[in-house]
């Protein structure tokens, strides 16, 4: 699998991936976005984990498949 830059697509909502954040560390995360949010800016997709959102997700990649043996 290969990374795939922010700027140049995003994950399908609710997909759990990996991120790179800031070229420096790698996380799981969730592409999350909240349609019942008040505001334009809280119905931006972003990325989340089990702490809240991601900050400076800069790559993405699918989850690899669990092994099978």
């Amino acid at each position: 699998m290969e990374w795939i830059k922010c700027s140049e697509s995003m994950p399908g909502i609710d997909a759990r991936v990996l991120v790179a954040l800031h070229g420096k560390y790698v996380q799981s995360a969730t592409y999350r976005q909240w349609s019942g949010a008040k505001t334009e800016k809280g119905r931006t997709p972003r990325f989340e984990d089990q702490r809240g959102i991601v900050y400076g997700a800069t790559h993405w990649m699918p989850l690899p498949e669990p092994p099978t043996d």
